[in-house]
């Protein structure tokens, strides 16, 4: 049981990470695109926005797409959750883009006009968000939806981006690009979810409280998360400039496009650790000591060749003018690869229902970071920042962590298999110090994959049990 359970997660995963590998390349293009068009200035300027609107769109959410994906994963009903939820959400997102609005004014903010307008345009993510059925497709195990819909909605952003963006003064029409995308995304998953079950749509202010009350806790954190997420680039727009805040976020980009498997991780983990906790949680342990080990092996080479390979990568990526961003880049990258341990820590903790801990964690991270930035930018600027995020990612790993094995039991990866896999990234990075000014990086990235894998094989990373396991789940397909 618990094999073909394993088994059914990495179907799902796989699925949905060639969908995101799909997104992010396109992604990439336009990013690439957009850098070399806006310049350091103007892409600093829509990277300020975004974090601004992100705090508004956390607001207007309440941790509720979060209770939803749990709700769905325990009781089986879709229909019944969406219709209790969504008008939720709708009315509180309606109430943050007023706030948006309000904030954003010349009484209260000083910002310039093309600041205002993106900051603006792009606070329209609140209304799309409050739609999306992200969640609810998850709880419900329908991630191939979730997938096609992503996809669509990255193929028009992305097209149209580059059909009609040309000039740093396009920038109010970008973030509309970027709104038309996410709205096709959401249109996407609505049709795919109204063919499988009915909404039962249902409003109440009971019924409001209720879902307020619930979600709470998990909107503190989500909250927490976006401030230690968000505040090296509001802080550096305050105490630095634009530009560098430009340089930082086309460092974050890369890193974040990383992210997205996390994300995909973290959807799946938490209806599939839920259920399995219900049922039978002795088993639950088990699993998740597999998962940590595939995880492993997966994001310590992609850390070390990112950091090692992070100039060349910046300059071809976004154009000498931002070979300021290799540096945060290369720091950057060890903090992804401590959030995804920690993400799988925290989204336990979320699936056995211990959100106040989380929060716990959350918090006191937020804290830390804020303090963190304000104490490393002035001396080191976007470096600064990067050192302050990787820190406050290593405490937080270490506190759920902590809290999480004092109610499951101690459990980790494999001793083995991190000190195999430690030696052949350091071995593969040691290449790539030395390829990286005798070849290409795109050559240097593909010969350095080929060398992780041999030397996984001939150091036997990973047991034939594991290969074994990985295989089958790849090769089946998933289940609907």
């Amino acid at each position: 049981m618990i094999h073909e359970q394993e088994a059914s997660s990495l179907r799902r995963l796989g699925w949905l990470s060639a969908s995101k590998v799909l997104q992010s390349l396109l992604s990439f293009v336009a990013l690439s695109y957009l850098a070399r068009v806006l310049g350091p200035g103007f892409f600093g300027i829509l990277g300020f926005a975004t974090q601004v609107v992100a705090y508004f769109v956390l607001a207007s959410s309440l941790g509720i797409p979060t209770f939803i994906m749990r709700e769905i994963a325990a009781s089986g009903q879709p229909g019944k959750s969406i219709g209790r939820a969504i008008p939720a959400t709708l009315i509180l997102a309606v109430l943050c883009y007023l706030l948006l609005i309000v904030g954003t004014s010349p009484l209260l903010l000083h910002l310039s006009v093309m600041e205002r307008a993106v900051v603006d345009i792009m606070g329209l993510q609140v209304l799309t968000n409050a739609l999306s059925l992200s969640a609810a497709l998850s709880g419900a195990r329908l991630t191939n939806i979730s997938a096609w819909a992503s996809l669509i909605g990255t193929l028009l952003r992305v097209g149209l981006i580059l059909l009609c963006i040309h000039h740093p003064s396009d920038l109010p029409e970008l973030c509309a690009l970027t709104i038309l995308g996410a709205a096709a995304t959401v249109a996407w998953q609505w049709a795919g979810m109204t063919r499988l079950t009915s909404i039962e749509w249902r409003f109440s202010l009971s019924d409001f409280y209720h879902i307020i009350k619930q979600s709470l806790l998990l909107s503190a954190s989500t909250v927490m998360t976006q401030i230690y997420g968000s505040t090296d680039i509001i802080l550096l727009g305050w105490l630095v400039n634009m530009q560098v805040v430009g340089y930082y976020s086309a460092a974050y980009r890369i890193p974040l496009f990383l992210a997205g498997f996390s994300v995909i991780y973290g959807q799946i983990l938490i209806p599939g650790a839920t259920r399995l906790y219900l049922r039978n949680p002795g088993l639950l342990k088990q699993k998740l000591r597999s998962n940590l080990n595939y995880t492993a092996v997966a994001v310590i080479p992609i850390a070390v060749g990112g950091s090692v390979l992070a100039h060349p990568i910046v300059v071809a990526v976004y154009s000498g003018r931002f070979s300021p961003a290799a540096t945060p880049m290369a720091i950057l990258m060890w903090s992804w690869a401590i959030a995804f341990i920690t993400l799988h820590y925290g989204q336990v903790l979320i699936a056995i229902g211990q959100e106040k801990i989380f929060a716990q964690g959350i918090f006191l991270g937020a804290v830390l970071n804020v303090l963190l930035n304000l104490w490393f930018i002035p001396p080191w600027g976007a470096a600064g920042s990067a050192i302050a995020i990787t820190v406050t990612e290593f405490f937080i790993l270490i506190f759920m962590g902590w809290k999480v094995c004092r109610i499951l039991g101690a459990y980790g990866p494999n001793f083995s298999v991190i000190m195999r896999t430690t030696l052949n990234a350091g071995t593969m990075g040691g290449y790539l110090l030395w390829s990286r000014s005798h070849e290409s990086w795109p050559f240097a990235i593909a010969s350095a994959m080929v060398l992780y894998g041999i030397l996984m094989i001939v150091t036997r990373t990973l047991t034939k049990k594991d290969w074994s396991q990985i295989s089958i789940a790849l090769s089946r397909p998933p289940k609907r």
